[in-house]
């Protein structure tokens, strides 16, 4: 259940998602329960943009921070921009065996 909290004079909500289990925020939980408990799966997929090839990795069960980190090196390795949106990461250009090469080396999932 998400509670609302304002900090102070000023400043914008915030919402503060608690443990279904334990009963304590989230960021606070130490029972495991906001783990993810299924398999980690990334399905690749290429896209064209405006004449241009975007790799999408669209992932379950992946947590955000790892997300964010995977696809942090990714770029590093292929030398190109991209982003995270949502549970999915856009690489620009076609960079799908790079990536299954660094999903797969982290015990991932991959498929397409």
């Amino acid at each position: 259940m998400a509670r609302s909290k304002k900090r102070f004079q000023g400043e914008g909500w915030t919402v503060v998602r608690s443990c279904p289990d334990c009963g304590r925020p989230e960021t606070e939980c130490g029972c495991g329960s906001n783990e993810s408990s299924g398999p980690m799966i990334v399905r690749i997929r290429l896209e064209r943009r405006c004449g241009k090839a975007v790799t999408v990795l669209d992932t379950q069960g992946v947590p955000l921070e790892t997300l964010k980190t995977l696809a942090k090196t990714l770029k590093a390795r292929v030398g190109s921009g991209g982003t995270v949106k949502g549970s999915a990461a856009e690489i620009q250009g076609d960079h799908r065996e790079v990536a299954r090469e660094l999903f797969g080396a982290k015990g991932i999932d991959v498929r397409g």
